[in-house]
């Protein structure tokens, strides 16, 4: 009910910060309120050792998901990949059947040793070239009117984000600023 009034109200985005992992008696009905609307942004997550994790060959990364990763991913990636002989990460993903015209974005945050929250890598790498925005990134982008295009990540300094740049470090991460 609260998505439909939401998406009744035709927001710039609309932003679950939810992992839609599991099939629930009320599935359906999220994924009909979800599909009135081409602003939605379904949370997406790094899970290697997560039941029902995936990765880009797994069972669970159906059509539907694989669109959704194709109209999630940054346009743009500008640098030199390397990953130290690991592979992409599995990946907890909404259920299929709920996904519909939605994007993903990740909602992994780095923590420190004190398990505080200190970092938020902007992108996700997800395999070949392809990274997933943080979904604060991709609200932010909808919400100041920019296209995918406009976006460009380069990997180890920052993100064009439209003509503003967003400097991270060579991890791809911002600092978060608990004040």
């Amino acid at each position: 009910e609260a998505v439909d009034r939401i998406v009744d109200a035709a927001p710039a985005a609309v932003a679950i910060d939810l992992l839609l992992v599991e099939q629930t008696a009320a599935g359906p009905a999220l994924a009909t309120a979800l599909a009135r609307s081409d602003r939605v942004v379904l949370a997406a997550a790094a899970g290697n050792d997560a039941p029902g994790a995936e990765s880009s060959g797994g069972a669970e990364f159906t059509a539907e998901i694989a669109a959704a990763v194709d109209r999630s991913v940054i346009a743009a990636v500008v640098g030199d990949l390397r990953t130290g002989g690991e592979g992409p990460p599995k990946l907890l993903l909404p259920r299929p059947e709920i996904v519909g015209g939605a994007s993903l974005g990740h909602v992994n945050i780095a923590r420190s040793g004190d398990r505080v929250a200190r970092h938020v890598p902007l992108a996700l790498w997800i395999g070949e070239r392809d990274f997933l925005p943080a979904m604060p990134l991709d609200v932010a982008r909808r919400l100041s009117g920019l296209g995918r295009a406009e976006i460009v990540l380069w990997l180890g300094s920052g993100v064009d984000f439209g003509a503003r740049r967003i400097a991270t470090d060579r991890a791809g991460r911002v600092t978060l600023n608990h004040y």
